[in-house]
């Protein structure tokens, strides 16, 4: 299999440990009350930077629909209004299937 992105075989990671906090007893770590939706917001432009090499989220938006469309339809264009997309996250790890609060993934 040959790696393909817009930067073939480029993996994006990023951390915030403000993501998500929880007293490790109540309720579930993933429950949206112990998420931060402003940090998770900042996990996503720092992936979107880094996967596209762009400066700014407008622009690495821009930079996904063009190679899409270029290696999809043959075309070099952007995202056009009412266009439906899809974005497929990993987000299905778990560590172990006994205990529902081990996934290492945030819902």
């Amino acid at each position: 299999m040959e790696a393909a992105s817009i930067f073939p075989g480029r993996v994006v990671w990023t951390h915030n440990p403000k993501a998500a906090k929880w007293d490790g007893k109540t309720g579930f770590w993933w429950e949206d009350q112990f998420t931060n939706q402003s940090e998770c917001d900042k996990l996503l432009h720092e992936a979107l930077l880094s996967m596209t090499g762009t400066k700014n989220e407008k622009k690495a938006w821009d930079a996904i629909f063009r190679y899409f469309n270029k290696t999809h339809k043959g075309l070099d264009q952007s995202y056009k209004k009412n266009e439906k997309i899809a974005i497929k996250i990993n987000m299905n790890n778990n560590s172990s299937h006994e205990n529902n609060n081990e996934i290492n993934t945030s819902p």
